[in-house]
């Protein structure tokens, strides 16, 4: 599984991020399509793949959803990161953390968020993340949670074989 036996060693994974040259690669057919499949497992209209640095977040796939590149102070998927594993959160309007943030208060109104890191070298240095508009007081299923992290995985294979 994606999360399980990694750390969050924010020189370590800045340093993969930089080895794999993810944010000199634009956009892929491929990460798009797991994106886009992401959200059709959860049913949501929103995905992203979202890798993160300290002061930047850049979506490398999206579905759904225009930003490319928000401001770091607004991102979900730095909690994602910093829980060190899954992380849903039902209603981002009710959220201390997300009640704020643009995405939820303005359009597209984000309500729903379900985010997985992605792991590679040990190091988690972004996330897959499916979004909806309106809140899920019922999270997700476990064989939801599975498909998510398979896709992260499948993320990760791709970034390895770069």
């Amino acid at each position: 599984m994606a999360a399980r036996g990694w750390r969050i060693d924010d020189e370590a994974r800045l340093k993969a991020l930089r080895e794999y040259g993810i944010f000199s690669i634009g956009r892929e057919e491929r990460y798009d399509r797991i994106a886009a499949s992401a959200a059709e497992t959860l049913e949501a209209p929103l995905a992203i793949i979202n890798f993160i640095e300290h002061d930047r977040q850049w979506f490398k796939a999206r579905h759904g959803i225009d930003v490319a590149e928000p401001p770091i102070e607004q991102s979900i998927c730095v909690h994602c990161l910093g829980e060190g594993g899954a992380l849903v959160i039902e209603d981002l309007a009710t959220d201390r953390r997300t009640r704020n943030l643009p995405l939820v208060t303005e359009d597209p109104a984000v309500r729903f968020y379900a985010g997985v890191p992605i792991v590679v070298d040990g190091q988690g240095i972004g996330v897959l993340a499916v979004m909806d508009v309106k809140p899920r007081p019922e999270g997700i299923s476990a064989l939801q949670s599975e498909k998510l992290e398979a896709h992260a995985n499948r993320i990760a294979t791709y970034i390895g074989e770069c």
